[in-house]
């Protein structure tokens, strides 16, 4: 799936000095079809399969849309560390 990256607010080539607007804009559920399909989710799989890549898509979703809305203020380092620091209990 090819997406135009500035028409849904992306700044080109992503991560340049921009803003995403998405979030702004009301739009971050178009990230929505496009995680689930990296996530590997494809409704005609047996259902633990389908079950586990939706749970890991949905995951991600809500990271990005929280990310978004208090403004992208974390670096993908401090994000991690949010990750570990959650699978370790230490939140």
């Amino acid at each position: 799936m090819e997406v135009d990256h500035e028409a849904i607010g992306f700044p080109a080539g992503i991560g340049g000095n921009g803003k995403v607007k998405l979030n702004k804009r009301g739009l971050v559920y178009l990230l929505k079809d496009i995680i689930l399909d990296l996530c590997g989710f494809d409704p005609e799989q047996e259902a633990a399969a389908a079950y586990s890549s939706a749970y890991a898509a949905f995951f991600l979703y809500g990271w990005i849309e929280v990310w978004f809305r208090r403004g992208m203020k974390e670096t993908a380092a401090e994000l991690a560390g949010c990750l570990k620091s959650g699978m370790n209990g230490t939140v």
